[in-house]
């Protein structure tokens, strides 16, 4: 192994499925390859072989020019209601050449909202193909004069793959959420849709599964395959929450024109949850928007009370189309890609308890077109898309300038 300035050469070696007095095998050595270069920590990665210390035998070369694989992210959005929100985040996905990703994140915005969250992942646990890591995290926020949420908790995780293409992640997440102030849910509705036993606290402990499947020849810029998850979901081994719920989304690349490097990709996604217990909880329910389709807020459509407060709900269906160049009259090695999109979907269904009155429990479609562009920046990939939605409902809340993290896979 030569080349490896910052990785250590374990985490090269472990991506070989033979080592030394194998058999030789082209096939594993062509699989290995493929491995390094997917993880993103080389810039370069070159197989050859020389001369063994007899005539049946030969060393296996390995050549690679590490690269940076820390980044500085930063996220903003503009909405009526909630001002600017800022986010700002710090990533490395090979900490201290061992392989392990690290994340910390951070974001603030009006009406005091506050996000906080930091990821760990060890690639190889206990030197088998298993990534285990875990999750922290904590937010509040407020629904301008009616409430106050706090939410905190944790996540355990484990990936195994089935196949060079498939994995499966199980999960465990427990989660404290609280709600406070004098809310609108006291005044003006004649039973409340948050219920405030205990002080308005609660606990949901979930488990879940995702499959995930992945043909992509770049995580960082694809040009070709497809990416698409499925997560199923059961809530009720403890705590207040009980449902179980089902969401998945695909995403499809594909090069259009090799000679104007012309990408496009269609994606979808959709969700379903129901109630195991009595009810479900609003925090149970899917809440939708800005993520799926651009030119509304986080949670800018669906059913929600008269007051503005989201509710979220059982059901929904999203869909988009890209094309996306580089920029013209720019050299390519700036980094910068323009792109238009076209997004619709909807979110509909409410079983949330003594929520009487609520609007947007129909199936109503939003669709919005827009224009974006990304910049490849020593920083990291960074997003500014404009989006102006075409079909909305008078409830609907907009955001059309959305500035992010490029991929969201």
């Amino acid at each position: 192994i030569r080349g490896n300035t910052r990785t250590r050469d374990y985490v090269i070696r472990r991506e070989f499925d033979l080592s030394e007095g194998d058999a030789f095998n082209q096939l594993a050595i062509t699989r290995a390859k493929r491995r390094l270069e997917a993880l993103g920590y080389f810039s370069k990665v070159n197989i050859g072989t020389q001369p063994g210390s007899s005539a049946d035998r030969v060393v296996i070369v390995v050549d690679v020019e590490d690269q940076s694989t820390g980044s500085f992210g930063i996220g903003a959005g503009y909405a009526a209601n909630d001002g600017v929100v800022l986010e700002a985040s710090i990533e490395e996905k090979n900490f201290l050449g061992r392989g392990q990703y690290i994340r910390v994140a951070a974001g603030a915005g009006e009406n005091d909202a506050q996000t906080y969250s930091l990821n760990f992942t060890e690639p190889y646990f206990l030197g088998y193909r298993l990534a285990a890591g875990f999750d922290v995290f904590k937010s509040q926020s407020s629904s301008e004069d009616y409430y106050e949420y706090n939410e905190q908790g944790f996540t355990l995780r484990v990936t195994a793959p089935i196949t060079e293409e498939l994995a499966t992640t199980l999960r465990y997440t427990y989660k404290q959420i609280e709600y406070s102030g004098e809310g609108s849910w006291t005044t003006g509705l004649s039973q409340p849709y948050i219920d405030l036993v205990n002080g308005g606290k609660y606990e949901q402990s979930i488990i879940g599964q995702t499959f995930t499947y992945n043909t992509l020849d770049s995580m960082t810029l694809p040009r070709e395959g497809i990416y698409a998850t499925v997560t199923h979901e059961f809530a009720g081994l403890g705590g207040d929450s009980e449902y179980y719920k089902i969401y998945g989304r695909a995403r499809y690349f594909h090069l259009l024109s090799d000679e104007m490097d012309l990408i496009g990709q269609i994606a979808v996604g959709a969700g379903h949850v129901v109630a195991t217990g009595d009810k479900l909880n609003v925090f149970d329910q899917f809440t939708i928007g800005g993520r799926q389709i651009r030119g509304f807020e986080s949670d800018g459509i669906g059913p929600r009370m008269p007051n503005g407060d989201t509710l979220g709900g059982t059901t929904y269906f999203t869909a988009s189309a890209e094309l996306s160049v580089p920029m013209p009259a720019l050299p390519q090695d700036f980094g910068l890609r323009a792109s238009v999109f076209a997004d619709a979907g909807t979110l509909y269904g409410n079983e949330v308890a003594n929520s009487a009155g609520a609007v947007g429990t129909d199936s109503a479609l939003r669709a919005s077109v827009g224009a974006g562009i990304t910049w490849a920046s020593p920083f990291g990939a960074l997003r500014f898309d404009y989006a102006v939605p075409v079909v909305k409902e008078d409830y609907d809340q907009e955001q059309r300038f959305r500035f992010s993290m490029a991929n969201q896979f």
